[in-house]
């Protein structure tokens, strides 16, 4: 039958003697009701073809929606080859809490001497007060969502009422003083003893009732502040590709930007480059009979361990560009391993490469985007980065991993990278070629892509 809580009130009318009635919903869930209208919860099942009954509790103390629950977990035992001992011994472990484990911590580091006084004052507060809702909690109930959201209270910060008295000519009186609790400190603090309690309740209890390492339940725990969480992710400011060609022309023939700064400009655009990694180039690392140019590892960004060699191929756009900064170093009487020397300008240092800042405000700032209104469109030199990659994209052409190696940017996750070595230079040339040819206005933008579809992203 259909077990409720409505009904079960109503079981015991017209029995002689103790009765027993099956749940249809969970198999083995019943209740034994007698003719004086106790009940109480059992859950039945088999070992070694033997009849075993587990009490699960009387009702109402113990709701339906309860014993459900319980029902199942005796369920789980079964399946898992739990005997019902052993079982019943792991839900009362299950039902233990952190405090003995955080009075055991705390206390053999007192006793040890490894805490002074006021160090333990700290650490007490940081774990009984601050971590107070997961010390008191079932550790079986204690996962790696509520470790995050008990960090996030810590360091969001609460008020706190402090109890004390106050003195004055008329007597002693008590008062409550206000103190706000918590932050990012105290918050990285928690997370490193609460890794400790996590693991010593665990070595104790066993891995049957806590599968979750103490790594596992806070290692991956982030302690991000307000001001970050609220952070907008602002995007360069990038030209719609369409108005590149123009934005280049511009530049190439404005008697206002000194020759070397144009040519930092295109060749960055030419080869979807980051500005620093231009203007820092050397000499050393351009081989223009070959049309490739190798940018070391230490200059390329990110971390210093995941940091690669890049390989540009030029386009034959960017070999004249180069060219024509050897000739003009030559007339001016500069011998240097930088590419962008500063003494090449009027405002650079000899002996030391121009600064991408310097390229900005000498270009982009001096001959600015227009929209078809005279308004000035915003653009940074890294945006052109972004332009490529839209323009990329919409010619249909070229795959994403093309794109995005020219980019420098991973493809694929941790495994595929570690399998896939290519550098797509042959691919990325003819890719590149393209673009040289589009910006420059020798080829006008080709698609296979839909024309409605086009222009819709070329805005």
């Amino acid at each position: 039958m259909k077990i409720t809580e409505k009904n079960i009130a109503r079981l015991h009318v017209g029995l002689t003697a103790p009765a027993v009635f099956t749940d249809d919903r969970l198999t083995g869930l019943c209740v034994t009701v007698t003719p004086r209208g106790k009940v109480r919860w059992l859950f039945r099942s088999q070992k070694k073809g033997t009849p075993v009954k587990t009490s699960i509790g009387p009702f109402p103390v113990i709701g339906y929606h309860e014993a459900y629950e319980a029902g199942l977990a005796i369920s789980r035992d079964i399946f898992a080859g739990r005997t019902p001992e052993a079982a019943k011994a792991r839900r009362t472990l299950s039902r233990k809490t952190l405090r003995p484990f955080v009075n055991q911590y705390l206390a053999d580091n007192a006793a040890s001497g490894a805490w002074q006084a006021a160090t333990l004052k700290i650490n007490t507060h940081s774990l009984e007060y601050l971590g107070g809702d997961i010390i008191d909690m079932a550790v079986a109930d204690i996962t790696a969502a509520v470790v995050r959201a008990q960090v996030e209270k810590i360091r969001d910060k609460w008020m706190q009422e402090i109890a004390g008295t106050v003195t004055n000519k008329f007597g002693t009186f008590p008062v409550v003083r206000p103190r706000q609790v918590g932050g990012k400190s105290s918050a990285t603090r928690f997370i490193s003893h609460m890794g400790v309690v996590l693991g010593l309740a665990r070595a104790e209890l066993g891995t049957d009732v806590m599968p979750y390492s103490a790594d596992e339940l806070v290692g991956n725990v982030k302690i991000l502040t307000k001001r970050s969480l609220e952070a907008v992710v602002k995007n360069r400011a990038a030209a719609p590709y369409l108005q590149v060609p123009q934005l280049l022309s511009d530049m190439r023939s404005s008697g206002a930007i000194q020759p070397v700064h144009k040519c930092a400009v295109e060749l960055a655009i030419l080869n979807a480059s980051r500005i620093n990694e231009i203007v820092g180039g050397e000499w050393s690392e351009v081989d223009l009979d070959q049309g490739v140019w190798v940018v070391p590892a230490a200059r390329m960004k990110g971390r210093t361990e995941y940091r690669q060699v890049h390989t540009l191929p030029l386009s034959p756009r960017s070999i004249e560009v180069l060219r024509e900064l050897q000739s003009i170093a030559a007339a001016a009487g500069v011998q240097s391993q930088y590419i962008f020397d500063g003494a090449l300008t009027a405002q650079g240092i000899a002996g030391k490469p121009i600064s991408p800042s310097q390229v900005l405000k000498a270009t982009i700032k001096k001959v600015p985007l227009r929209d078809a209104d005279g308004a000035v469109v915003p653009v940074t030199m890294h945006g052109f980065r972004s332009t490529f990659k839209t323009w990329a994209e919409d010619t249909g052409k070229y795959k994403n991993s093309v794109s995005e190696s020219q980019l420098d940017h991973a493809v694929g996750n941790k495994v595929q990278r570690a399998y896939d070595k290519s550098k797509r230079t042959a691919l990325r040339h003819e890719m590149i070629t393209d673009w040289s040819d589009f910006v420059t206005g020798a080829k006008a933008f080709e698609s296979v892509i839909d024309d409605t579809f086009q222009s819709a992203r070329a805005v």
